[in-house]
């Protein structure tokens, strides 16, 4: 019984299977079915052009030999999912350049402010009290700007919780 399990896979070794695809870089991609004990399996397999690495197949191509992909990846397929990547590497790299950017905005700016340059740029302060928010905004702006000095502003929403409410302007959207 084991001699003819080891001719029969002997015979599929030799046997040739139907070419499903070949992929950019010229691998070729073959299924054959052949009966396993009494259950027909699928066997699929790759010949590399020109001792290719085998780390560079493409993924689809992996999860179709695999198995987790049942049908192979036709070539509009493979063509869509290339011209897919390299959309996703130009918004990385514009992405990149863009905190690049930022980074260095913010290092200019933290440099001017630690060699005493007046910032452009004020940033609001919120200070939690027991009205609830109210938002702190700076006194002066540009030349008459003076850190440290802050006046609350007026806010429009209701302050306050239970006997303590107090009704803000805050009108409702007509």
């Amino acid at each position: 019984m084991a001699i003819a399990k080891v001719m029969a896979k002997l015979k599929g070794l030799f046997r040739s299977g139907n070419m499903v695809g070949i992929d950019k870089s010229g691998n070729r991609y073959f299924v054959r079915t052949e009966d396993v004990d009494g259950a027909l399996k699928e066997k699929r397999w790759v010949e590399f052009e020109n001792d290719s690495d085998p780390t560079t197949l493409p993924v689809e191509w992996i999860s179709w030999l695999s198995g987790q992909r049942k049908k192979a990846p036709t070539a509009q397929q493979m063509l869509d999912l290339e011209v897919q990547r390299e959309r996703v590497k130009m918004n990385a790299a514009i992405m990149q350049k863009e905190e690049e950017k930022r980074l260095f905005r913010a290092k200019s700016l933290q440099q001017s402010m630690d060699s005493g340059e007046e910032a452009q740029t004020l940033s609001h302060e919120i200070h939690k009290d027991t009205d609830g928010l109210r938002v702190l905004e700076p006194r002066g702006t540009g030349d008459s700007f003076r850190p440290g000095t802050w006046q609350p502003s007026e806010s429009s929403e209701p302050r306050g919780t239970g006997q303590s409410f107090q009704p803000g302007m805050w009108q409702p959207p007509k």
